[in-house]
């Protein structure tokens, strides 16, 4: 009546010192998508109010924009936190209940202008919100819990008022009554009184059809444009095929996503799906969005004694006085001599100390703590809130760059950081993936262990391992349905996680995953397994990133030889058995990973010595009497013939000490792949740049006929009556009878050297009097 509508919007999202605008009015703009498209695009935080014709009415504020795919027949997923509101409807106590959507469907789905987001069941839409809990220009009933747009038959509607929404019987509020109905699957849907309704982590996001597309739901049936709240919203929404207006809705949440405050009136389907309309697919009276922003600078809400006592009821910790003093005179020291490798103060509460680095601005120091390299410098390339969720650009400020950590914060405040000693390195061909090796850890900042404080998880040497899909690419797991952008560890960790093949088009639609075994033993976990028995680092598996943040961590002083000089010449003696030297032709560590790297910096050089490191400090190396001869086309591959000889220098034997071990003489041969080419092993799919003695030793080792971005993946094997009779070896024998001189079979390198061998000035008249000497005595 007052014109004070607005102001109760922003009162019910928490941002009452925010400000609000209306970019879109079904009143007077109408219910075609292209122009919501177009009102608001580039704009961030937006507020769907809609209102059925039983004046029931919805809001669905999603923390994030509407991104458009590029290609308009198609449609594009963004993880945002969503929250559904019912204002009035469903609701026996009246007043505002809000709805939070499941972790793993915290995300919208857009189609193109003429395309639609599908869902099961030959249903469609537009827009699809939080899983499917509100559809925009929808037809039919389908798993979203709002669509607008909503269809049926594969088919968005043609008007945005079409409109599908549905919620779990347990997502309504437990302090709410509801009084609407509930469907045989036990879908509700949202009426009487304002109720706020929060999304599982997982399903906020938003997904966006292209101009020419469609948003499909999980089961890849029901269409429409928008969908937010892993279909929870549906602007659009049709069956088989998106529709044409937006005021087609379907909306829905789960039973359990109701408020329990309230007591729920409406009616919940057999699923257990309930609704904030009067029903789950409906027509717009009215569809409005907002943009909701703020101009406030970041300064504390609350008053410090207020702020301080919220801290320590949430983290359970305070600052005590002496942690204060250490952490000033911490920051004073590190001005004074910003160089030094100063180390981090120390507490008895971990979390305490990290509170106390966050507050003063050191987390960067901790990181550095963290991973190991106090002595190194560390600069922030790619965050989130300013850089936004694009593959595209994280991939533009990440080229180049060796030595990434990265910090992902989900919407628990479990904050993960993960080190790979290397870089990202994209496939030449945009529709492609490449695989490369690097050393991966994992740390856990802060969340899933009962001590708090920072925990290191390594990764199996075998998983040491960075795939990254080209711009157009896409990453795919063995069982075909986990896709993304991005994979560490072996799949532990996912970035622009989606599923049906189909990655999601935002980083931050993360998955992150540990075996049992490989949570640390020193630390208590207390998060969830899954049923196939795997922890996580998250508060979920499937989350939405509240922060991503991805760092350059570098060091000006120079790389460590593997051996000291002593152990170095002893090894030489050991292959050679006279007083010769070596000359450093090439070092990983310090030149780079690069075939062609190696290439240009060993040259014509002949009687190399090659001396591998691997992340578990085993330490072996090769002697090859040869070449590592380049062929002439870039695209083929060289053979050369000479004498091979491996020897463990450290990790593979009980005894320790050097031991050597010959190769039989009709294996002794090497092959090297041009820049442009691979080494193929016969009737096995492995292919790799450089294959030492039939493959006993692979640098830049990888499997399905493609070797990876760099050399750093090894595979090294001897067989089993190849080892010496008088040493004890301690590493693992394959089915095959293949043992190894590594921690693994299969390994990433830590750091690799090449030497030449050479004769000093002044041995070759030494030894040829000594050959003299010799004839005489004979």
């Amino acid at each position: 009546m007052y014109g004070l509508m607005e102001r109760v919007y922003l009162s019910m999202i928490g941002k009452s010192h925010s400000h609000i605008k209306c970019l879109f009015k079904s009143s007077s703009d109408g219910g075609e998508f292209g122009t919501l498209v177009e009102r608001v695009a580039g704009v961030s935080g937006l507020l769907f109010v809609i209102q059925d014709d039983k004046q029931h009415t919805i809001a669905c504020h999603i923390d994030g924009p509407l991104i458009s795919p590029v290609g308009p027949t198609s449609a594009l997923t963004i993880g945002c936190p969503v929250t559904f509101y019912s204002i009035s409807g469903p609701f026996e106590e009246g007043g505002i209940a809000k709805i939070t959507p499941p972790h793993y469907w915290q995300r919208v789905d857009v189609a193109g202008v003429g395309g639609g987001v599908l869902g099961s069941k030959g249903l469609g839409g537009k827009v699809c919100i939080g899983g499917g809990r509100l559809w925009l220009g929808y037809g039919e009933r389908m798993h979203g819990r709002l669509w607008l747009g909503y269809g049926d038959d594969g088919r968005p509607a043609g008007d945005l008022r079409s409109c599908l929404q549905w919620v779990w019987r347990d997502e309504l509020p437990d302090d709410k009554s509801y009084v609407g109905s509930i469907s045989e699957q036990r879908r509700t849907t949202l009426a009487a009184g304002i109720a706020k309704i929060d999304v599982p982590h997982g399903e906020q996001c938003v997904q966006v059809a292209g101009a020419e597309g469609v948003v499909k739901d999980r089961n890849g049936a029901t269409p429409g444009k928008v969908a937010i709240g892993g279909g929870r919203l549906w602007p659009g929404m049709g069956k088989g095929r998106p529709a044409g207006d937006l005021h087609r809705c379907c909306q829905f949440v789960e039973g359990s996503e109701l408020p329990d405050d309230k007591t729920y009136v409406g009616d919940i389907e057999a699923e257990g799906v309930a609704t904030l309309a009067a029903r789950h697919w409906f027509t717009a009276q009215r569809l409005e969005v907002y943009q909701v922003w703020s101009t406030l600078p970041a300064d504390p809400i609350l008053p410090a004694d207020d702020l301080q006592a919220l801290i320590d009821m949430t983290r359970g910790v305070g600052m005590t006085a002496q942690l204060l003093h250490k952490v000033v005179d911490y920051v004073r020291r590190i001005r004074l001599a910003s160089d030094a490798a100063t180390p981090l103060p120390t507490s008895s509460s971990p979390d305490e100390l990290l509170y106390a680095c966050d507050m003063y601005g050191l987390m960067e120091r901790v990181y550095l703590s963290t991973i190991g390299k106090s002595h190194s410098h560390i600069k922030c390339l790619f965050k989130s809130s300013s850089d936004g969720g694009e593959f595209g650009t994280l991939v533009e400020r990440v080229a180049g760059v060796s030595g990434l950590l990265f910090v992902i914060q989900d919407d628990k405040q479990h904050t993960i950081a993960c080190h790979i000693d290397g870089p990202l390195i994209p496939p030449a061909d945009p529709t492609s993936a490449l695989g490369s090796g690097c050393p991966v850890t994992f740390y856990s900042v802060s969340g899933p262990f009962e001590e708090g404080g920072i925990a290191r998880i390594t990764v199996p040497h075998h998983w040491q391992w960075v795939e990254v899909a080209g711009t157009e690419g896409t990453l795919n797991a063995d069982n075909g349905v986990t896709a993304g952008k991005v994979c560490i560890g072996g799949g532990r960790l996912w970035l622009g996680y989606g599923r049906r093949g189909r990655p999601a088009g935002d980083l931050r639609l993360c998955h992150q995953w540990l075996w049992r075994d490989e949570l640390p033993d020193d630390k208590t976990y207390v998060g969830t397994f899954d049923e196939e028995g795997c922890a996580t680092l998250a508060s979920s598996d499937y989350f939405t990133a509240q922060r991503l943040e991805v760092y350059q961590v570098w060091s000006t002083l120079p790389a460590d030889p593997i051996l000291p000089a002593d152990d170095l010449q002893a090894l030489i003696d050991t292959t050679r058995h006279i007083g010769m030297t070596a000359q450093l032709l090439y070092k990983g560590e310090r030149d780079g990973w690069a075939h062609e790297t190696m290439l240009a910096k060993v040259g014509e050089a002949a009687d190399l010595l090659l001396v591998a490191k691997d992340t578990g400090s085993h330490t072996f190396a090769c002697h090859i009497e040869g070449q590592l001869k380049q062929p002439a086309d870039p695209t083929g591959v060289a053979a050369v013939r000479c004498a091979v000889t491996f020897c463990s220098i450290s990790g593979a034997f009980i005894e320790g000490g050097i031991t050597k071990i010959t190769v039989p003489h009709d294996e002794q041969h090497v092959q090297v792949a041009g820049t442009e080419g691979a080494v193929m092993a016969s009737n096995t799919g492995v292919a790799g740049k450089v294959a030492i003695a039939a493959g006993r030793l692979w640098l830049g080792y990888g499997e399905d006929e493609r070797p990876p971005g760099d050399l750093r993946s090894c595979h090294q094997w001897v067989w089993r009556d190849e080892l010496p009779d008088d040493k004890t070896h301690v590493g693992k024998v394959s089915e095959q009878g293949r043992a190894t001189l590594a921690a693994s079979l299969f390994f990433t390198c830590v750091d690799l050297e090449i030497y030449t061998l050479q004769v000093p000035d002044g041995w070759q008249w030494l030894s040829a009097v000594a050959d003299i000497m010799l004839s005489q005595s004979t």
